[in-house]
């Protein structure tokens, strides 16, 4: 289906089915919390009038989606099982770079994502931390965060956040926060999981190598030289030139020294993966599935090298900018280690995790749920004589079927005429001119295309059982026989509703008798074996009706309900054809011996079954040829 705004702004039930059909993700809705692994997308059931789910529901449909298509699971693994520092500034880079990726893709998927982070907003899902929570680790995290996604995504309503917390790390890492800034922004050009590791191992190995003061960084300064004689330099600051006599000095007391000099201090150990980060990835291995120490990730493609290189050689040039008076002191060495040491409790809730909880919070605080049915061919029973069954339906609406296909006709038939203006003489005509009339071109007025897919959604509950579900079988097959082979309309018929193989609780399927595109003379066999059964779940059926006419490539889409009651759910019912509406799809309902104007906009109502196939013959011509 195409994405428009008017799909968007419809039923989130069905553009999570929807999205998972075109994605190949499976979107699932039930339950009472939602979470992925990776393959599976879950909802929990969630109501169906309440304008905060949908919003949660959708930006998290597409934050999840984005990762099950964009995000290589096992080198995030790898790299964030090294430490609670490693997982949180992956986390967030790689947050950042799917979004990124999904609204390049996707032009809604900017309105969608920054909708929702202007309601967590609002409903305080991101705030500042507060003195006591605001460890090194945590201002890092927060600066990143909120900065990223207000410059990088253009998600406005963080800005307040992202200027207070670039503030606060301006506060906390004046000699460094220039250095990490030059990387950061690097995500923007992020094509992979791999180029969002080596951002994250690019910032961590900055903060390493100013995490250590300089060896002479709080002694006096030296003292002045008697004259004549050469001051004592030792191994301040590296010079940049000193005789060989005194750098020989220099290297024999760096030698003694580890992490002296110029030497940056941190560097890993030769597997690249330092005792800290091999007892984090032991301990968290079982939790990720993973039995082993992460290996370094070396990547595929053509083109990694070259842009690390070129990343690398940002970084050294940064750093090269930072003088002796610009180094860290001790205070920001300390918070730099602390950022390091940081453990798993520092570590701030994924943007996922924020919005399942707060998707939790909605389902378990509502009591209006709904979830969109399953569907299943309806069979019935063994397929009878389908010809026998088409007799019998010809034989009892021959005229209603015929009056409707010479209506229809009609509408889409093209109308020739003589104008006084075109460019097609019609030499016929020609004698008019002698006459002074300049009537001789012809023209001609396109038939109406009707290009409208239907879709009949027949109740089948208890109520209807006896005379009302036969003639409700009858009208369906006579409506059917009467479109196919016609131009530009399609017709598929389903009941509601059905028990499924496996479904638990009272029956909430919906059974398709013929779907869009079946000849009826396939199908025409299940007919008789449709039965009165169940409660009448409306609102459920609707959804479904509304995927499956969203899934048709027609200019016009009508829902038509045949039903014989109350629904089990008013209220549902009346928030699904809202939505409906938005999506431009057209309810038609028809009540037999019961009102159901209180429902839809456009209604009808018999009283006498027997004028029942007649009525519904009249509202779907009406209907039908009302835009035409």
């Amino acid at each position: 289906m195409r994405y428009t705004r008017e799909a968007i702004e419809g039923s989130l039930h069905i553009l999570a089915k929807a999205l998972s059909d075109d994605l190949g993700v499976r979107v699932v809705m039930g339950g009472a919390r939602a979470c992925t692994d990776g393959k599976l997308i879950r909802l929990p059931a969630l109501p169906a009038d309440d304008r905060r789910a949908r919003l949660y529901g959708l930006g998290y449909i597409v934050h999840e989606t984005g990762h099950v298509e964009d995000t290589d699971f096992e080198a995030y693994s790898q790299f964030a099982l090294k430490s609670p520092l490693h997982e949180a500034l992956l986390n967030i880079f790689e947050d950042v770079r799917v979004e990124l990726a999904r609204m390049r893709r996707y032009p809604g998927a900017k309105l969608t994502l920054g909708s929702l982070v202007a309601a967590m907003v609002e409903d305080g899902k991101f705030v500042l931390s507060t003195d006591a929570q605001a460890t090194p680790a945590v201002l890092l995290q927060e600066y990143l965060l909120y900065r990223l996604r207000f410059e990088v995504l253009g998600q406005l309503a963080l800005e307040p956040l992202a200027r207070a917390a670039d503030a606060r790390a301006a506060a906390l890492l004046p000699a460094v926060k220039a250095e990490v800034d030059a990387i950061l922004f690097d995500i923007r050009s992020a094509a992979s999981t791999a180029d969002a590791v080596r951002i994250s191992e690019r910032l961590i190995e900055v903060l390493r190598r100013n995490a250590s003061p300089p060896p002479n960084q709080g002694q006096a300064p030296p003292q002045a030289a008697p004259d004549g004689e050469t001051p004592d330099r030792g191994n301040a600051d590296c010079p940049v030139s000193q005789d060989v006599d005194s750098a020989n000095a220099a290297e024999q007391e760096v030698g003694a020294q580890p992490n002296a000099g110029c030497e940056p201090p941190g560097v890993d150990d030769a597997d690249g993966v330092d005792d800290g980060e091999a007892e984090y990835a032991k301990e968290r291995a079982p939790e990720h599935g993973a039995g082993t120490e992460p290996a370094t990730q070396a990547s595929s493609d053509p083109g990694a090298d070259a842009a690390s290189a070129s990343s690398q050689s940002g970084e050294d040039d940064a750093a090269a900018t930072t003088d002796g008076s610009g180094l860290p002191d001790a205070a920001e060495c300390g918070a730099l280690q602390a950022m390091l040491d940081a453990s798993e409790a520092e570590r701030l809730q994924d943007f996922g995790e924020r919005v399942a909880h707060a998707l939790g919070d909605i389902a378990e605080q509502s009591d209006n749920m709904l979830e969109l049915p399953e569907a299943a061919e309806f069979e019935g029973g063994p397929t009878q004589d389908a010809h026998a069954v088409l007799s019998e339906v010809r034989s009892q609406s021959n005229a209603l079927r015929t009056r409707l296909r010479t209506q229809l006709e009609a509408v889409a038939r093209s109308h020739p005429f003589i104008a006084r203006r075109g460019t097609r003489i019609e030499g016929r005509r020609l004698y008019r001119l002698a006459l002074g009339d300049s009537r001789i071109f012809r023209r001609q007025v396109e038939g109406a295309k009707l290009e409208t897919a239907v879709q009949l959604l027949i109740d089948r509950s208890s109520s209807t059982s006896g005379e009302v579900i036969e003639l409700s079988k009858l009208s369906a097959a006579a409506l059917a026989a009467a479109v196919e082979g016609l131009g530009g309309v399609d017709l598929s018929i389903a009941l509601f509703p059905m028990a499924l193989p496996g479904q638990g609780g009272p029956a909430e399927g919906v059974g398709v008798v013929k779907p869009f595109g079946a000849p009826l003379r396939k199908v025409a066999g299940r007919l008789p074996w449709i039965r009165a059964a169940g409660g009448t779940p409306l609102a459920p059926a609707m959804l479904w009706a509304g995927l499956n006419l969203l899934r048709q490539n027609r200019s016009r889409r009508v829902l038509f309900v045949l039903t014989d009651g109350e629904p089990d759910n008013t209220a549902q019912c009346l928030e699904v054809l809202a939505d409906l509406r938005r999506m431009r799809i057209e309810p038609v309902g028809l009540g037999v011996q019961h009102d159901v104007g209180h429902l839809f906009e456009v209604h009808g109502r018999v009283d006498q079954l027997a004028e029942l196939p007649r009525a519904v013959f009249a509202m779907l011509s009406r209907q039908l040829l009302e835009a035409a």
